[in-house]
C-alpha cells in the first residue's frame, strides 16, 4: 500500500480471515478446521482452550467474488478492502452447529491445550464494502454443508426439538398438560393416533389432549387417514 502511494503503482490491498470450503486444507483454519476433522473422522469433536474465543470464517466462493471485485474495479485501485461479515463466531456455538449436522450421536468435549490460538481479532473498518457492492452470500451452515459434503459425509439436515421442548412450550401457552405421542411411520401407531383424534371429544382423564388441542390434531388425524386409504386403495390392485 505504502509503495502504491509512493510510486502510483495499480494494486489493492485484500485482507481474508480464515477460509474455508470443499476439500480444503483441514490443519489452515483455525479451530474448524480442527472440528471438521473430528467430524469426518466420526469423532466427538473437541474444543482446545478457550470456548469462547472467537474466530471469522470466509467461505471460498465469498472470497474470490470479494477479491475479483477488487481487483476488476477501476474504482478500487490503492485501497484496503477487509472481507468479512458482520459477525465473528464463537468457537463453542461453531462446535454445537457442527453437532447438529452430525451423521451419528455426537458430543461436544473440551480439552485444554498448550497451542497458542490467536486472540479475537480487531477487525479494521468495513465501510468501504459498501463501495465495493461486496457482502458474503453463504451463511456458515451453507458453508459447512458444503464442505463436509465434498468429503463424501452424509450431513444430518433434519434436527428436531425433542418432545420435552414440545411439551413445555405447550405448557407455558395452554397451561395445561399435554402429553405428545411417540410418532412413527407405522400403520399401527397412526391408526391409534387417528383413533385417538377421532375420540377426542371425551372428556376422561385418559384423552390425549385437552378442549383446546382437539380440533388441530382432528385435523391432522383426518389427514393421516385420508393417505392411509389411498396406501391400502393401491395395495388392493398390486
Amino acid at each position: 500500500w505504502e509503495h502504491s502511494r509512493r510510486f502510483g503503482t495499480n494494486v489493492r490491498v485484500v485482507r481474508i480471515p480464515f477460509v474455508y470450503g470443499p476439500e480444503m486444507n483441514l490443519d489452515a483454519c483455525g479451530s474448524l478446521g480442527e472440528m471438521l476433522r473430528d467430524l469426518l473422522h466420526r469423532r466427538d469433536i473437541t474444543i482446545y482452550g478457550d470456548e469462547n474465543r472467537k474466530e471469522h470464517y470466509l467461505y471460498i466462493k465469498d472470497a474470490i467474488s470479494g477479491i475479483v471485485k477488487a481487483l476488476f474495479n477501476p474504482n478500487t485501485k490503492g485501497n484496503t478492502y477487509t472481507l468479512v461479515g458482520e459477525d465473528s463466531h464463537k468457537v463453542l456455538t461453531t462446535a454445537f452447529l457442527l453437532r447438529t449436522l452430525a451423521d451419528r450421536r455426537t458430543e461436544v468435549l473440551f480439552k485444554d491445550s498448550a497451542k497458542e490460538y490467536l486472540k479475537d481479532i480487531k477487525i479494521l473498518s468495513q465501510h468501504n464494502l459498501v463501495d465495493l457492492g461486496w457482502w458474503p452470500e453463504f451463511s456458515i451452515k451453507e458453508g459447512i454443508i458444503s464442505t463436509l459434503e465434498s468429503y463424501g459425509y452424509h450431513v444430518n439436515e433434519n434436527t428436531f426439538k425433542p418432545k420435552e421442548l414440545i411439551i413445555e412450550k405447550a405448557k407455558r401457552k395452554t397451561g395445561s398438560i399435554i402429553n405428545v405421542p411417540e410418532f412413527s411411520t407405522s400403520t399401527g401407531l397412526i391408526s391409534d393416533f387417528i383413533n385417538e383424534s377421532s375420540d377426542s371429544k371425551s372428556t376422561s382423564s385418559k384423552s390425549f389432549y385437552d378442549n383446546k388441542q382437539i380440533g388441530l390434531f382432528k385435523k391432522i388425524g383426518l389427514f393421516f387417514k385420508s393417505i392411509l386409504n389411498k396406501v391400502q386403495n393401491l395395495n388392493r390392485f398390486s
